[in-house]
């Protein structure tokens, strides 16, 4: 996503950073991961995974590893592609501690003067300190984040640091000189994939259409949420490989704050797996919820309220939708059975961060 676009996105959204919540920045501190009873083998093979990943989510138009081109538009200077790449890296290690708290690691801040000794330390010698701490029975050090799935996402920079926020797990297996990132380009929206647009006129449509519906509710000018849905499935002969819809919770000008608004929105979609694949800056590649829609069904996928930043758990009771739908449809209407844990390419389509979440009470896939 375009720096200046983050930046507008973001800029309202700035929280302190708490300890156990998802973010877009990494921990403060040259801080190692830990889990009990992994190995060094385990520890790098799921370092480089998530870096893999990371590495997705950086600007879509720079050329691979070509910070030092010009780029169009009006902002064209040698000092916001320096200022990027900055971004790029810091975004790249914030996503890499999102993805390995999520497959189970904890970060740790070694003691202060293990910290200040490990700062100029060679590779070995940070491989040899990890080597009886990653997977010891308990944390040796501060424990300051692990993943917990019931915290609302917080939404912050990356930020700009002169120096890259490389943890000590980071520089042990991919070395102590400060990288020189030729971050490859993110990958486009493949062309293939089809975007649906809302049904203008419900009551129009046939008793048999498979539907998917979605309420999203609000008080708070200004403050809004985007939700992307995803049908992810095996290519079929006779449609794109995945189809996509965005909803989007109301807002107008001038609107008072308190005063309730609502949105429904009806899409006509091919049954099969439906994802939530993110939000406006985020991707749920990790770890997404999902349901089945079948031919011919009216599926409720919930009502989602951007009253709390972050907290996008749906309310599944259909009447307040069902209210404001035709009656043929309103009593078609049934309620998505989520499921939690479906993964997918963290590089298609594009996002800033990389995230997982999960619906609370569904149970795993």
């Amino acid at each position: 996503m375009h720096l200046i676009g983050r930046l507008l996105s973001l800029a309202l959204l700035l929280p302190a950073l708490p300890a156990m919540a998802q973010t877009g920045t990494a921990s403060p501190g040259f801080n190692y991961f830990h889990r009990a009873g992994a190995t060094l083998e385990v520890h790098e093979a799921d370092i480089r995974f998530c870096e893999g990943e990371a590495r997705k989510t950086v600007a879509q138009y720079v050329e691979a590893g070509h910070y030092d081109k010009p780029r169009p538009g009006l902002f064209n200077t040698a000092l916001l592609n320096a200022v990027q790449l900055q971004f790029d890296r810091n975004q790249v290690q914030a996503n890499i501690e999102t993805c390995m708290l999520i497959r189970g690691w904890s970060v740790v801040r070694p003691p202060a003067a293990d910290e200040q000794s490990l700062l100029g330390a060679h590779q070995a010698s940070l491989v040899s300190y990890l080597s009886a701490r990653v997977g010891a029975a308990t944390p040796q050090g501060a424990e300051i984040r692990r993943y917990d799935p019931t915290l609302a996402i917080v939404y912050t920079m990356p930020g700009y640091a002169s120096k890259p926020q490389e943890s000590l797990s980071y520089r042990a297996v991919f070395g102590t000189e400060p990288p020189v990132f030729a971050l490859p380009k993110a990958a486009e929206w493949p062309e293939e994939w089809q975007f649906l647009n809302r049904v203008k006129a419900p009551a129009a449509l046939g008793p048999a259409t498979t539907l998917l519906i979605v309420r999203t509710h609000g008080t708070r000018p200004g403050q809004q949420i985007n939700l992307r849905f995803m049908r992810i499935e095996e290519r079929a002969s006779d449609s794109p490989a995945l189809q996509v819809f965005q909803a989007s919770s109301p807002t107008k000008m001038f609107w008072k704050a308190g005063t309730p608004m609502q949105d429904i929105y009806v899409f006509e979609v091919p049954p099969g797996r439906w994802l939530l694949l993110g939000d406006t800056i985020s991707t749920f590649c990790l770890g997404a919820p999902g349901f089945e829609v079948k031919a011919g069904e009216a599926v409720f996928a919930g009502t989602f309220s951007s009253e709390v930043v972050g907290d996008l758990q749906p309310k599944m009771a259909v009447e307040p939708a069902a209210a404001a739908l035709p009656p043929a449809l309103a009593g078609r209407l049934r309620a998505a059975e989520w499921r939690n844990g479906y993964a997918f390419d963290c590089g298609s389509p594009p996002a800033t961060l990389l995230r997982a979440f999960e619906v609370t009470g569904a149970t795993s896939k």
